[in-house]
């Protein structure tokens, strides 16, 4: 379940308040909310996990977005296969494998033959969208008897959130409009970090800079990740205008 971005936003005006957007404008708050979405994220994966049944053609190896439609959410990060989908398959569950073990136990496995029912999914670290899956899938082919089926399969991946519109200058942030992408559960974090961000902002006046700095710190601990560096590494964005 998604919320709207005003629910977030009214919450956060009543802790600065600045309900008609003039020290905070509506813009800015809305740079901050989306950048909010992605590091929710990027550090953790279930905040936006989205759930679609695929095809696998014929191969090994795969990246979540050579398998979406135009239509879906772009993926950031690839979660994990769940289970065979396809009624030539056994149905069954698909395990996480490890490729260093594999590697050491069956060292042909990328080139055994091919079978639509996937039995693991292995991943490497460095690659956040692909996977390799094992048994290799065949490649479909209908004009053979019997005919060669491929494999459908239960993907996870975490998507990359829809961006907010900017409602432009002279504005509120009564005008701003959409759902966020995270799930709900992160609303309280969202808030947090766009009030850790406005806060900076005016890290000049008396006690801001303590404000920003404990809001971000609930956004850490909200997200039960010690993100430190990240508010110290971010350069400071100008709104677009």
């Amino acid at each position: 379940m998604q919320t709207d971005v005003k629910f977030i936003l009214n919450r956060v005006v009543n802790i600065l308040q600045d309900a008609g957007s003039v020290r905070w404008t509506a813009d800015e708050l809305v740079m901050w909310l989306n950048e909010a979405q992605v590091q929710t994220a990027t550090l953790r994966p279930d905040a936006t996990a989205t759930k679609k049944e695929v095809s696998l053609p014929g191969g090994n190896y795969y990246t979540v977005d050579e398998l979406l439609e135009t239509t879906d959410l772009k993926a950031l990060r690839f979660m994990r296969l769940i289970r065979n989908t396809s009624p030539e398959s056994k149905l069954g569950v698909i395990r996480a494998g490890s490729m260093t073990a594999m590697d050491a136990i069956l060292p042909t496995w990328r080139v055994v033959q091919p079978n639509a029912n996937v039995v693991n999914y292995l991943t490497d670290p460095e690659d956040h969208l692909g996977f390799y899956v094992f048994p290799p899938v065949p490649t479909p082919d209908a004009t053979v008897v019997p005919p060669v089926v491929g494999a459908r399969v239960e993907l996870m991946y975490s998507a990359i959130p829809l961006e907010i519109e900017y409602p432009g200058e002279g504005t509120t942030w009564q005008d701003i409009t959409g759902t966020l992408t995270t799930e709900t559960v992160f609303d309280t974090a969202i808030v947090d970090y766009i009030l850790a961000r406005a806060f900076s902002k005016d890290s000049e006046y008396g006690g801001n800079g303590s404000r920003a700095a404990a809001h971000f710190s609930n956004y850490q601990q909200a997200l039960g990740y010690e993100a430190e560096g990240v508010m110290a590494t971010k350069t400071q964005k100008k709104a677009p205008a």
